[in-house]
């Protein structure tokens, strides 16, 4: 009879625990049993970008070559980034242009210059980045 009790008890208690950090957390727990993180999104729309070029950077150390996308924000956007960029430092962002991140960097600074440097090893993917923030 004992071990019956023990064993329901060992049971119980993972279920019990499982169910609070459900609730919890909204109903999202990841595999690892800790609520999903979630960044602060900055978003931005083509007709809130000034420029959006594609430079060829190469990585020193190794001679690789990938794509840097510079995207010049207008002046009002460049204020509303560094605004967000200070709000949020020592944290991690989305990028974001409608659904699609364009880049989760950790912000350790308020950003001035109004610009987003994003290295992409991918240069079709940067050229197609860039022309989707230039259509207007």
């Amino acid at each position: 009879m004992k071990k019956i009790a023990f064993g329901l008890m060992l049971a119980l208690i993972p279920s019990g625990c499982a169910r609070h950090a459900e609730d919890h957390f909204g109903g999202q727990v990841s595999r690892a049993g800790f609520p999903p993180r979630v960044m602060a999104q900055f978003f931005v729309t083509p007709e809130e970008v000034s420029s959006a070029s594609v430079q060829t950077l190469t990585v020193i150390r190794t001679g690789r070559k990938l794509a840097e996308l510079d995207v010049q924000f207008s002046d009002e956007k460049a204020a509303e980034y560094q605004q967000f960029t200070q709000r949020h430092l020592n944290q991690r962002i989305q990028v974001m242009v409608g659904t699609n991140v364009i880049v989760q960097p950790w912000i350790f600074s308020a950003e001035t210059s109004g610009k987003l440097e994003v290295s992409i090893s991918d240069f079709d993917r940067a050229h197609r980045l860039a022309d989707l923030l230039v259509r207007k």
